[in-house]
């Protein structure tokens, strides 16, 4: 799990969940204190993932209507959770792509 979850991987993943195009399901609050030490964050969140003891959060979720009179679930991820998320997708598509 360390080739998956070591500090440039996760630096990555950061960098992309703010790129990210979709506005309204980010964690605004959540990426500015995360980015505010980001170097021990992603060391300290590193640290967890390898050693087995990450525990994503409960998100946050509403709903959005549609012109239909439906709704649109929409999810925000803790940006913890958005940055593993991201991480784990990356990879995915890494070792996709390289077949």
């Amino acid at each position: 799990m360390q080739e998956y979850f070591d500090i440039p991987n996760l630096r990555i993943a950061w960098e992309r969940c703010l790129r990210g195009s979709n506005r309204d399901v980010k964690d605004y609050a959540g990426i500015d204190l995360f980015g505010f030490s980001l170097d021990d964050n992603l060391k300290n969140l590193s640290e967890v993932l390898n050693s087995g003891t990450y525990v994503p959060s409960r998100p946050a979720k509403f709903y959005e209507p549609k012109s239909t009179g439906a709704q649109r679930s929409k999810t925000i991820l803790c940006i913890e959770d958005a940055i593993v998320y991201q991480c784990i997708i990356d990879k995915i598509a890494t070792l996709a792509y390289e077949e």
